[in-house]
């Protein structure tokens, strides 16, 4: 893809109103391949996810470094391939559509280009068959308020293998497809924080303004209400957690009313661990 390329090659990705056509990749044509999964489910077949990955990158957009666009293009690459592979029986082309930041979203007049959208991200991020690629490069990328914000929504609900943390140009090009990438860039994970625990860590990030701190605080509170409301089943399986993970899963698991089913394994889970999740499940 035009985005695919872009990043690989370390070129400044430009803001929505600046991508040229071939950029775009039309919402009913991405809707139709979304359909086609769908029919495939129903007919017995299998599809983890919806041929759209969400990007966060860390800082804004503009601040992206060659690195961390060569990590974003190398990824989606191997994606690609993935999906066109997957799922030739449907016709998927070797693309995806994909949100990142301001190159997705158009600006209003004047104001900046998160003010009226940061709502939206609870969708993007938080949707549990959206792929995620968050791209670090330091450890101190989460800083920034909405790179913490789509990281904490991520975390929601996906499965382990529909989040991946890419931090190293190095680790990547050692990865000779999807599947290799996948599970060398699916640790990292933390569990997913209540909208209080989420606020309060929250507070301490670079936000742009306190407006877009109380947005960001809005946007993960209706996600998590909207997630944890419907939710029967969490896959949690092999993300390396240990006993302080298991703490801070089980606070946010009281807010799971109809939860059913709870797979964790793979993980480091002692005596420790496991009585605290025994005193929250029914």
């Amino acid at each position: 893809s035009w985005l695919a390329q872009a990043a690989k090659e370390g070129r400044r990705l430009p803001p929505r109103e600046e991508l040229p056509p071939e950029a775009l990749w039309d919402a009913e044509e991405l809707f139709q391949l979304g359909d086609r999964m769908l029919e495939m489910l129903r007919r017995g077949g299998h599809a983890e996810s919806l041929p759209i990955v969400s990007v966060s990158l860390p800082g804004r957009l503009e601040e992206a470094t060659a690195d961390h666009l060569r990590m974003l293009g190398a990824a989606l690459e191997h994606l690609c391939k993935y999906l066109a592979g997957a799922f030739k029986e449907i016709g998927c082309p070797a693309d995806c559509g994909v949100f990142v930041g301001s190159c997705s979203l158009k600006r209003q007049s004047a104001e900046p280009p998160y003010e009226k959208a940061v709502e939206a991200f609870g969708l993007w991020y938080g949707h549990s068959l959206v792929r995620k690629i968050l791209i670090s490069g330091q450890q101190s990328a989460e800083d920034d308020g909405f790179a913490f914000l789509e990281s904490s929504l991520s975390g929601l609900l996906a499965q382990h293998q529909l989040v991946q943390r890419l931090s190293s140009l190095d680790d990547i090009s050692k990865c000779k497809d999807w599947a290799s990438l996948r599970k060398a860039c699916a640790l990292g994970r933390p569990p997913p924080l209540t909208p209080e625990g989420a606020a309060a860590l929250l507070d301490s990030r670079r936000f742009a303004s306190p407006e877009l701190r109380e947005a960001a605080k809005g946007c993960y509170r209706s996600a998590f209400v909207a997630a944890a409301g419907g939710c029967r089943r969490l896959i949690f399986a092999r993300l390396g957690w240990g006993d302080e993970e298991l703490r801070t899963l089980a606070t946010a698991l009281t807010r799971f009313p109809h939860l059913a089913e709870l797979f964790l394994e793979g993980n480091r889970i002692g005596d420790q661990g496991a009585g605290i999740l025994a005193g929250v499940l029914p």
